[in-house]
């Protein structure tokens, strides 16, 4: 049994603390603690919210400290930290976590202004090891050193919670880094934490199936891979409507399949597993196989059409759950050559086929991979296939079209990726205008509220404080070649992170919401 394989299987047995020490940090990554230990106490220093000069953290950690583990190996180099978490929701809904880390990074670098008789780490060899009282969720993260000495250290992190089922990424490339060897400074431990090689793993298995739909070769030299040229389209396309073709259908399944991530209100998945998923193509046949009898309408007749204009069929439990997304993604192109019959079937059943097969191998893919919906920051980095994803599918697949700009596939696709360097950029600029216009607040000092370095507003006066918060409450933003909404959600999370700073517990945010009525309810709270 190879390892990645000992650590999924491990994995579904840790429920608790005690299973969390054996199975995975001894058993499987031969972590130096003995074999006799069954509590996180007896091999670990305590170190209290006041050791690390952290505000709030006691709130936030179960009996308010953090656990330095102890290992055997006296020269190895690294600081590993046990946080528990009292609430769930810094798992489930995102919050408090990063923030936390941040305070405890703080208080055991070197550079903190703590006790000088407690140890400190450099920032580039410490691990964190986060989880929740009940031992169900889990994150490992980390804190690399940032490129620009003025910039915050990127964090990333990556763990899974009790039950999930989409490991392949946990256990093929972040947890088998962290084995222990011989080495005391435990190099390979850095890239347990390396996203790019997820990535570039993730886009080389979808340019072979890209490959095997449209035929061509991959690679170079004695490494050249032939595609099978599986797809057929009506009247023999040409290659590049083939290609463009292509790369629309793998571009709307990727934006499915992230959609599958994303619930309702109702907590329903927007885009049901009953629909799209391998289990769901063992039980939907249909005309013309999986593409016409699934993908079609899920495209065309659920995500490009109004819940009240859709067939009679598509009102019905799990469609009737997807959502009507009024995008271009997913508006019929020519060359899609969705034309239905009279009886609402595709007239183009025999002489556009995507076999099931290829469609089959695609989701494999997909479902080896940890998906998330949380759009990375410059400085907090989850390891798994995030939206960004898609827009450095789509230019690259759409460049092999062009090799020299991919312009003529951009315009047959509608798809344009902007790089997130420049998206944050163009946010910081914007919002430093907007605000500086709005308020009359130097340049100087909103450039610092839109830093990730900078963790407070402490700079700022109360009137300060209430003039952006204003400003930002009626602040309107439009991005009308909007794509993939790259440059909104950029605006989103810059807006979030100045309200955390000016505003961490939302009084002035509630005071401008709220009626005047239910002022008072604020103040006594």
């Amino acid at each position: 049994m190879t390892l990645s394989e000992r650590i999924q299987e491990s994995i579904q047995h840790i429920n608790n603390q005690q299973t969390f020490i054996q199975e995975l940090l001894i058993n499987c990554l031969n972590w130096p603690i003995p074999d006799d230990i069954e509590e996180i106490g007896d091999i670990s220093y305590e170190w209290s919210s006041e050791d690390l000069r952290a505000e709030g953290l006691a709130k936030r950690l179960v009996d308010g400290s953090v656990y330095q583990i102890r290992t055997e190996e006296a020269e190895q180099k690294w600081g590993i930290f046990l946080l528990e978490f009292k609430n769930e929701d810094v798992f489930i809904k995102n919050r408090g976590l990063t923030g936390s880390l941040r305070k405890v990074l703080r208080g055991v670098i070197k550079s903190r202004a703590g006790n000088p008789d407690l140890p400190y780490w450099d920032r580039s060899n410490l691990l964190f090891i986060c989880t929740d009282r009940n031992y169900k969720h889990y994150r490992f993260a980390y804190f690399k050193e940032p490129e620009e000495k003025q910039k915050a250290a990127p964090l990333s992190l990556f763990g899974w919670n009790l039950g999930d089922s989409s490991l392949h990424t946990l256990c093929q490339y972040n947890l088998p880094a962290l084995l222990w060897t011989d080495d005391p400074n435990q190099a390979k431990w850095h890239d347990a934490f390396s996203i790019e090689k997820v990535t570039k793993t993730f886009f080389d298995e979808i340019a072979l199936l890209f490959t095997d739909l449209v035929g061509g070769t991959r690679g170079k030299g004695r490494n050249i891979y032939n595609g099978k040229n599986l797809l057929k389209l009506p009247d023999k396309q040409s290659d590049t409507v083939r290609k463009e073709f292509a790369v629309r259908l793998i571009g709307r399944l990727i934006f499915c399949w992230f959609l599958k991530k994303k619930t309702s209100k109702a907590d329903i998945p927007l885009v049901p597993d009953e629909i799209l998923s391998l289990k769901a193509m063992d039980k939907i046949t249909g005309i013309g196989g999986y593409y016409h009898s699934v993908l079609e309408p899920l495209f065309f007749e659920l995500l490009n059409t109004p819940a009240e204009e859709r067939k009679k069929e598509y009102k019905k439990q799990p469609w009737s759950f997807i959502p009507f997304l009024n995008g271009g993604l997913f508006t019929p192109h020519e060359d899609d050559f969705y034309d239905l019959s009279d009886i609402g079937t595709s007239m183009h059943i025999n002489t556009l086929k995507v076999p099931d097969e290829w469609i089959r191998e695609l989701f494999e893919v997909f479902e080896k991979y940890n998906f998330t919906i949380d759009e990375n920051t410059p400085v907090d980095v989850e390891m798994a296939i995030e939206p960004e994803m898609l827009g450095r599918i789509f230019e690259n697949l759409l460049a092999e079209i062009n090799p020299e700009t991919g312009e003529t596939a951009r315009k047959a696709t509608g798809s344009y990726y902007t790089p997130r360097p420049i998206v944050e950029y163009m946010v910081d600029e914007s919002l430093k205008q907007y605000l500086g216009n709005k308020t009359g607040i130097a340049e100087l000092k909103i450039t610092e509220l839109l830093s990730y370095r900078d963790q407070d507003g402490s700079r700022f006066t109360e009137k300060q404080k209430k003039s952006l918060v204003e400003a930002l409450h009626s602040v309107k933003i439009i991005d009308p070649a909007c794509g993939s909404g790259a440059f909104p959600m950029g605006i989103l999370q810059k807006i979030l992170l100045i309200l955390q700073k000016l505003d961490p517990d939302s009084k002035i945010w509630l005071r401008r919401c709220l009626p005047i009525s239910l002022i008072p309810c604020i103040e006594k709270n």
